[in-house]
């Protein structure tokens, strides 16, 4: 493999490497923000069990 082969390859792995971490990153944000609105879900619907048991009242 000449040198310009080898330069070659390990850009490859590097650039590899970066994407597989910025998945991961993204994939991160994402199960964050998934939780987040499943808690505001669950919130709203609280609130509206609340309100409904008020109206009854």
């Amino acid at each position: 493999m000449s040198q310009d082969e080898e330069i070659v390859q390990q850009n490859e792995e590097e650039i590899s490497a970066e994407a597989e971490s910025a998945e991961e990153v993204v994939a991160q944000e994402a199960e964050e923000q998934i939780a987040e609105a499943i808690e505001e879900a669950a919130a709203a619907e609280e609130e509206k069990e609340e309100n409904e048991v008020s109206q009854d009242e």
